[in-house]
């Protein structure tokens, strides 16, 4: 059986409200994300970790890669010219929140994290670890949507430009390394949260899009610069804050 496609829209120049407007909405479909954490702490079951889990340490400096997925989103924004494709990747974005919420209502989970080998005070490396930990509750782990968010972003990436996606799927590897070492999930949610991503994809995406090198539907490559310059701020805005004695609250009150 023949494959339905969508009937992408002429190409047009960008339309930059429209897409800060998708923006807007993909960050809405977080909202029930805080709000499952939120309902989570004191509540929520710790998962037992596993043999991969145990074999992995702490490693501190993961947390830039592990912070990364909140630039990553951004890429389908920088590489799709095509606005009725991008509504159809941010309603793959918005599916997967959602989705990944009802297993946070029904079946909250949580981590334990070694907070002991962590003194923010001692060195860069371990204040910021500790900054992500303070900003990042231990909960709403099952399934990973930092490793969902960026798999999805990656293959449709792939599935556009052969190029652009390889960089995108070393990067959500990276990022799937990054939830481990930094203690944010265990294996079991980072292979929930690659399968949640690769199912949306399969069902919302493939069935509807060109396959790769559709070069009337994407930006010239330059334009994803804008991704990586804006991370490079956000990094040295961090690097600046350290630098400036910014303290918080610790250990975490989660």
């Amino acid at each position: 059986m023949a494959e339905q496609r969508i009937e992408l829209a002429a190409p047009a120049l960008p339309g930059w409200a429209e897409r800060i407007a998708l923006v807007v909405f993909g960050f809405s479909s977080f909202a029930p994300f805080v709000y499952c954490a939120q309902r989570a702490i004191g509540r929520a079951a710790a998962l037992a970790p596993g043999a991969i889990d145990r074999a992995i340490p702490l490693v501190k400096g993961w947390e830039f890669i592990y912070a990364a997925v909140f630039f990553v989103v951004f890429v389908p924004v920088a590489q799709i010219r095509d606005r009725r494709l991008l509504r159809f990747v941010a309603l793959g974005i918005v599916i997967l929140q959602v989705s990944a919420c009802g297993f946070f209502w029904f079946w909250p989970t949580r981590i334990e994290r070694p907070l002991l080998e962590v003194v923010p005070g001692r060195s860069f490396l371990d204040w910021a670890v500790g900054l992500n930990f303070a900003i990042d509750p231990p909960v709403n782990c099952f399934p990973s949507l930092h490793v969902a968010n960026a798999v999805f972003v990656a293959l449709v990436a792939w599935r556009l430009d052969r190029r652009v996606g390889a960089f995108s799927l070393a990067a959500a590897l990276l990022i799937a390394l990054s939830t481990l070492f930094v203690k944010a999930h265990l294996a079991i949610d980072v292979a929930a949260g690659a399968l949640l991503a690769l199912a949306c994809y399969r069902v919302l995406i493939v069935p509807r899009v060109p396959t790769a090198e559709s070069g009337e539907l994407v930006f010239p490559r330059h334009y994803l610069l804008w991704v990586l310059a804006a991370y490079a701020l956000v990094v040295s805005m961090v690097i600046a804050a350290w630098a400036a004695g910014v303290r918080y609250a610790w250990p975490p009150s989660w």
